[in-house]
């Protein structure tokens, strides 16, 4: 643990709803922040399953977000326990008074299933810290996110490129909302486990989708981005991308 300072205590404040300013402060920190930025997009759908924190200080237990803040996502997953996501201003200092409020924080749950999803590097090692001490450690696995901007996408492939990948390869479009979409998924992805497949048929029921076959055979696994927000395709490690570069 980091030495104790004179800085006052903090703590992580629950927001009983989301205000519209976390919008603003998420938004300016595109491309770092997208985990969260989608949480936070997202929210109205599965606000049953969210929750959003931010570190306060003794000073003021309002939670007024600023680009100073540090914000936190948290989503209840039926496969891998809490999935947490933070935002953190540009060059954080991780203080003892920031330690010692992720460690105290009565939502995060230390002791049971949980996973940090899409860190900054600067605070890894206090939550691998925080997670040794409460003996309920976890792995550290590389993760790179790809951003493209909105202006480099157009251009790449247009409607009639589209309509001729259809009629050329003989391919097919349906929504991924279904049991083989959600086994199709589930196999895609290696790190599957108990509860995977709970959790994405959770996801699809609540977003668009769709899946694209090429001679009856599924391919590509696409949620479809709402406004505003980012998302992913999966596709079967195996597969051939051949014409499909320039449609997915």
């Amino acid at each position: 643990m980091n030495e104790k300072s004179s800085s006052p205590m903090v703590k992580l404040q629950l927001f009983v709803e989301i205000p519209i300013v976390l919008n603003n402060v998420l938004s300016s920190r595109l491309p770092k922040s997208g985990t969260i930025y989608n949480m936070m997009k997202k929210y109205p759908m599965f606000h049953d399953k969210m929750k959003f924190l931010v570190v306060v200080n003794e000073d003021d237990w309002s939670g007024i977000v600023n680009q100073n803040s540090w914000i936190v996502a948290l989503y209840s997953r039926e496969d891998y326990g809490m999935e947490v996501s933070v935002s953190t201003p540009e060059n954080p200092d991780v203080t003892h008074e920031i330690e010692l409020a992720f460690e105290t924080c009565e939502f995060l749950g230390w002791t049971n299933r949980y996973s940090f999803i899409t860190l900054d590097l600067s605070i890894i090692m206090m939550l691998i810290r925080i997670g040794l001490l409460k003996g309920n450690s976890g792995l550290v696995n590389p993760c790179k996110m790809y951003h493209i901007s909105e202006n480099s996408t157009m251009g790449l492939a247009t409607e009639n490129d589209a309509e001729e990948l259809l009629l050329e390869d003989s391919m097919q479009l349906d929504t991924l909302n279904s049991p083989i979409g959600v086994d199709f998924l589930v196999k895609s992805w290696k790190f599957s486990i108990d509860g995977t497949e709970e959790y994405i048929s959770n996801i699809l029921v609540k977003n668009n989708s769709v899946e694209i076959y090429l001679k009856e055979t599924l391919l590509v696994g696409l949620l479809i981005p709402q406004a505003d927000s980012w998302d992913f395709s999966t596709l079967l490690k195996n597969i051939e991308i051949k014409n499909m570069r320039n449609f997915v």
